[in-house]
């Protein structure tokens, strides 16, 4: 099953390299809507995928795709979330912020930390 639409909450990182791996193996989404409140950022993404539909004005419209990335630093996710859930096509998107918070505590030693005493 093709995915219809894909909404990037937050145009940094996480959205630069999913669409860049979609585009590398040409499986690019029919309709793409990034929200981002840094015009740079999404200049930024247009410049390399000039499909993708952006806004600077809010995150209704990347939060009302089929599938929607809260792509955004771990702080800011429960704020976003909570006035984006509504739109949210899958409500438990709005429910990662705890588990991931609790992954990032309990994470295992980093390789360095291993080989260093």
């Amino acid at each position: 099953m093709a995915i219809k639409s894909v909404g990037f909450v937050g145009g940094g990182r996480v959205a630069r390299i999913l669409l860049g791996g979609w585009a590398k193996s040409e499986s690019l989404p029919s309709e793409i809507v990034v929200s981002d409140p840094d015009e740079r950022v999404l200049e930024r993404l247009t410049e390399s995928h000039p499909q993708i539909a952006v806004a600077t004005n809010g995150n209704e419209r990347a939060a009302s795709q089929d599938i929607v990335f809260l792509a955004l630093h771990p702080p800011a996710i429960a704020g976003v979330a909570a006035k984006v859930e509504n739109l949210i096509p899958v409500k438990p998107l709005a429910e990662l912020e705890a588990p991931f918070r609790e992954a990032c505590r309990t994470r295992p030693p980093s390789l360095l930390e291993k080989i260093r005493p």
